[in-house]
């Protein structure tokens, strides 16, 4: 839970940050957005009628020839979290009908986040499809340029402000000369975040396994050299190093590094792999170097992450879940800290 230095905080920065609130009420307009669109694709493909009843996760994946399970489930159960759904001795049963999402929540959605709403829309097109035929689609992947245009977009809106804040976690007291890692860099809007946070002369890496992505990384460093009126941005600039590499196969050992940061990666990596993928990332932190995380996190069965749609991305292997997450780190780090209840953490080697 977030203690009570922490909750503190957080009010003043709602106070002070119009962005923050911006993107926090954001987060919590999308949260309805997507039960009400779970429901519905309930409704559409006969789940609902079940679940009217009562039904078990068993008897609806029986009567209704549904393929992936594990999606199912997610569906269910977030709507359990979401009081859409009860849930007792195995039996989903429907509570109330959430309705359509529109009105001014949505039109706020469109109007301040609309590569989100798009983005949304998209996938929840596909899920019918993945629901039954656990086929993930690869026009909604990293490397496909049309939906990198919005993973792009999407980067920029509601995840900003958390993003900052994890940043932030080691930005304020770098040290000059340090050396950082941006894993899973994406498009560079980290890099970006580090550059202009970072008052000191630094080197970042960027390692991502999308060549699309950082194409667009680079053109966006690119741009931001061009623009940015501060000459320590444009040194750090000038160092940095962007990398293709496939994460999921091991971490490029040449070199040791102050800070690993990562932002929305874990569920990128399969389930069955990340006990290693954090080894690995000790492995290239100097002495008392530190892994800093931006994470969506499922907080447990029934409170999960409301991106459901994200089961339709041929990357995606579902969010951690938080105490199986965080006991893990800190069976690996000699010190795990974790705020905004596990979407940031910041563990040290």
């Amino acid at each position: 839970m977030v203690n009570c230095v922490e909750k503190i905080g957080l009010v003043i920065k709602a106070a002070t940050d119009p962005r923050f609130r911006k993107d926090v009420k954001a987060l919590k307009y999308a949260a309805e957005g997507y039960t009400c669109y779970a429901w519905k694709l309930c409704k559409d493909v006969g789940i609902a009628s079940l679940l009217e009843r009562g039904s078990t996760a068993d008897e609806i994946v029986k009567k209704m020839k549904i393929s992936n399970r594990k999606f199912l489930e997610c569906i269910l159960d977030f709507l359990v979290g979401r009081k859409v759904l009860g849930y007792k001795n195995g039996i989903y049963k429907l509570l109330k009908d959430p309705g359509e999402f529109k009105g001014k929540k949505y039109e706020f959605l469109k109007k301040h986040y609309p590569n989100s709403v798009k983005w949304t829309h998209i996938l929840r097109k596909k899920a019918r499809d993945t629901l039954f035929t656990k086929k993930k689609h690869f026009d909604a992947g990293f490397d496909y340029k049309d939906f990198l245009r919005l993973w792009n977009g999407i980067m920029k809106e509601s995840p900003w402000s958390f993003r900052k804040m994890a940043i932030q976690k080691f930005c304020k007291k770098i040290k000059g000369g340090a050396d950082i890692l941006d894993l899973g860099c994406g498009s560079g809007t980290s890099i970006e975040q580090i550059l202009l946070e970072c008052k000191r002369n630094v080197n970042i890496v960027g390692i991502d396994n999308s060549t699309e992505s950082l194409k667009v990384a680079e053109k966006r460093i690119k741009k931001l050299y061009k623009y940015v009126n501060d000459d320590v941005v444009r040194r750090n600039i000038k160092k940095i190093k962007l990398l293709k590499y496939d994460l999921t196969k091991g971490l490029p050992k040449n070199r040791k590094y102050d800070v690993v940061f990562m932002s929305l990666l874990i569920n990128h990596i399969p389930e069955n792999k990340r006990e290693m993928f954090f080894k690995n990332i000790k492995s290239i932190l100097k002495e008392n170097g530190k892994v800093v995380v931006y994470q969506i996190v499922n907080k447990s069965k029934f409170e999960r992450a409301a991106m459901w749609v994200m089961h339709t991305v041929p990357t995606h292997w579902e969010y951690p879940f938080k105490d199986e997450y965080l006991k893990m780190l800190s069976e690996i780090f000699n010190s795990v800290h974790c705020y905004l209840d596990g979407a940031i953490v910041v563990a040290k080697a």
